[in-house]
Parts: C-alpha cells; sequence; structure tokens
C-alpha cells in the first residue's frame, strides 16, 4: 500500500523535518516575526528552527481557518516535546489545525464581511502521536497563543490510530524481511526472479485479539514474466498473511489464506503462478489508435479567482482547508454575499470488501479513519490529470 508525502505531518522525533516537509508541500510563506522583525520562512542554526524560544510569533492577520503554518506546526512539536522526559521516542501522526468554535468564529466572520476589525480567535494545534515501543497513542491540543500544553489524553486502548505512509513502508520492510515471511516463500518454491509486494492494512476489529494494535499483510507477486514495477501484483496473491504486532513490529501470526474462489486455506506446496491481469499502458498490449486531440483554451483566463485560500466564482466566494484526515475542506460558503453554509467536507469513505472468508471479512476500510484524505492525496499534474488553467492550493 504505497502512499505519497502529503501535506500533513507523518514524521519521526525530528523538528527540522516538520518544516522543510510541510514547507515544501504547502509553499506557504506565513507571517512570521522574530523579536519584533517580520521576516519569511524560518531559520535554522546548527539544525535546530529558531522558534519559541528567539520570540516567534505568527501575525494576527492569520485567519481562523487557515491550516497550520511549518512554524505553528515546529511550535506545537517543540511544546509536545518539553511535557516528556528528553529522548522519549515520539512519532508524530499528524500536527494540523484544531478549528476553534463555530460560537468564537461566527463574530469573526461577520466582521470580516462588514469590513469592520475582526475579534482575535485563539489559534490552536491538534496532535496526534504515539509513544513507539508501545501500544500507547495520544490526542492533544497544543494552545499556539499561550504557547502551553491545553490537554493531552491517552487514547482508550480498545481504539488505534490511524496509519501513516512512514509506518506503512516499515511493516512493508518488517514483513519481507521476517524469518517467518522468508520460510513460507520457501514453501512455494516461487521463480527465482519473483519480485514480492506486501500490502499492509490495519488490523480490522472483529472481536479476536484486536485490542492491541496489530497490522494485517497481504502478499502477492509481480508478474515474474516482466517485473514491470508497475504490474498489477493483486492478480497474483501468494496463500499467506503474516500478522505483526505494532508494539514490537515482529510478525507474531502466519495466517493461511483460502485463494481465488476456493474457501480451503490448507498451504500448498506445488504453488503455480497464474497469467498476471495488467493495466498499464505500457503492458496493456496494443494502443488504442483513432482519436482526435482534445484541447481546452481559456485565452482570458479563468472564471474564477483565488486570494489566499479564498476562491471566488460566479455568486460564490468560499475559503478552502486542508487536514489529514479530510483532505480538503470548505469554509464560510456563500452565494451573493449570504451565508450557504459553515463548512463542507467528507467525513469519510467506508469499502467494505463482503468477502466472509477469514480473515478477508477484517478488509472493511474506512478510508479516512484508517489512514486519511489528506495524507494520502496526490498532486494533479497539468496536461494528464487536468487540463486548462489550474491552480494548485495546497
Amino acid at each position: 500500500m504505497m502512499t505519497p508525502p502529503t501535506a500533513t505531518e507523518s514524521l519521526t522525533n525530528s523538528g527540522t523535518g516538520v518544516v522543510s516537509t510541510v514547507a515544501k508541500l504547502l509553499n506557504l510563506q506565513p507571517r512570521v516575526e522574530i523579536n519584533g522583525q517580520h521576516v519569511n520562512g524560518t531559520t535554522e542554526t546548527n539544525g535546530h528552527v529558531n522558534g519559541a524560544a528567539n520570540g516567534l510569533k505568527i501575525g494576527l492577520g492569520v485567519h481562523p481557518f487557515d491550516p497550520l503554518s511549518p512554524q505553528e506546526i515546529t511550535q506545537a512539536a517543540s511544546i509536545l516535546r518539553k511535557s516528556y522526559p528528553v529522548d522519549t521516542p515520539i512519532h508524530f501522526k499528524a500536527i494540523t489545525l484544531n478549528e476553534p468554535p463555530k460560537a468564537l468564529v461566527l463574530p469573526y466572520l461577520d466582521a470580516e464581511h462588514r469590513g469592520s476589525p475582526p475579534p482575535i480567535v485563539p489559534r490552536a494545534a491538534y496532535v496526534l502521536y504515539v509513544l513507539l515501543n508501545t501500544n500507547k497513542a495520544f490526542e492533544a491540543i497544543i494552545g499556539l497563543d499561550t504557547r502551553k500544553l491545553v490537554s493531552n489524553a491517552e487514547i482508550p486502548h480498545e481504539c488505534h490510530a490511524a496509519a501513516d505512509p512512514t509506518e506503512l513502508s516499515e511493516i512493508e520492510e518488517i514483513a519481507l524481511k521476517s524469518p517467518e515471511i522468508q520460510k513460507e516463500l520457501e514453501r512455494l518454491k516461487l521463480p527465482k526472479e519473483a519480485v514480492i509486494a506486501c500490502d499492509p492494512w490495519t488490523y480490522g476489529s472483529d472481536g479476536d485479539d484486536d485490542q492491541t494494535r496489530k497490522w494485517q499483510c497481504y502478499m502477492y507477486l509481480r508478474d515474474p514474466s516482466h517485473n514491470h514495477p508497475e504490474s498489477n501484483h493483486y492478480a497474483i496473491p501468494l496463500d499467506f498473511s503474516p500478522r505483526i504486532d505494532d508494539a514490537t513490529r515482529k510478525v507474531d501470526r502466519i495466517i493461511h489464506l483460502p485463494l481465488f474462489d476456493s474457501f480451503d486455506a490448507t498451504p500448498v506446496t506445488d504453488y503455480t503462478v497464474p497469467l498476471g491481469n495488467e493495466y498499464h499502458h505500457d503492458l496493456a498490449g496494443t494502443k488504442r489508435t483513432g482519436l482526435k486531440p482534445y484541447n481546452v483554451v481559456q485565452p482570458e483566463g479563468p472564471s474564477y479567482s483565488i486570494a489566499g485560500n479564498v476562491v471566488k466564482w460566479q455568486k460564490w466566494r468560499f475559503r478552502v482547508g486542508f487536514n489529514y484526515r479530510e483532505g480538503p475542506t470548505l469554509h464560510d460558503i456563500r452565494y451573493n454575499g449570504r451565508s450557504a453554509f459553515y463548512r463542507l467536507s467528507i467525513s469519510d469513505m467506508f469499502v467494505p470488501y463482503a468477502d466472509p472468508r477469514p480473515p478477508y471479512h477484517r478488509k472493511s476500510a474506512f478510508d479516512f479513519g484508517d489512514v486519511g484524505a489528506g495524507i494520502t492525496a496526490n498532486n494533479l499534474k497539468l496536461g494528464c490529470d487536468c487540463l486548462g488553467v489550474i491552480k494548485v492550493l495546497f
């Protein structure tokens, strides 16, 4: 399950990693003051970001709905770390805006649209993190104006934190190197040129040994006739699935699977590699011909306008946000000056695979809650994913 880096945090205990990752992906230049002087970006000394200790404060021009800046993310991470002993192994899964209460934002919006000075709305960060080598996950709220830890609560043991790209890559590497997996691969007597693919999943809850956080890995094979990196390995599943304990990072169980239309999960010793089923254009065979050119031309430019995070189109006006879980969010949506919606977003997407055979019954993905729409978002490419005049917001 390969997922690209995105605009939210999936970082180990590294302050400079927060800034470099988010600054690059969001391309943000917030107003920052250091010792009373306005500067853009950040300053670093000996690999450490000069932040709150050097008098950093975010300018009051920041809108309550604006995503966190790299400096705010760094500040939140620093405050959280100081609440623990030095060298505590903290893994940040997400640092994002903790949206202020609606009751505080409505007077701000009213003043904004009247052209009056808006009231100050406290700004806070939401932090989701885990303590490495444990089953403990936490949610914290950091006051960015007060630079204080407002709350820090451990998530109940029966609830598990979402996956992130760093974890998925680590679990994939652990699975492929484990002696338990190597033993299963030897049993199958695969071709020497075989390339194994591992697809880590969060361990779906069914009441069977699921109180602690685990990973279920599904194993596949690239078509050994070509081993193309974009091969559809899902067409060639293997008959076993390792389960990995999140705290120990070791395989604690091998589950044998029924394949294709069979209910029999007996391990085989005479595995025959089935024919692949490819979709990549390099492997799709004869290319389609006879298509006419399709051009999108806007000689006068687009009909919309964007200023910061505010989009205007025809009689519509709205503000765009972004977070690791929901991805894009819309705020203060107005039509012809009249408020239509306070906030719009997609809360989750549920994909029930509906295969009753164990352990496939656990494959019921809550795509937003299990991983996140923002953290797995791809940047669209002009000429490939979209045509015409486009604007990349985040």
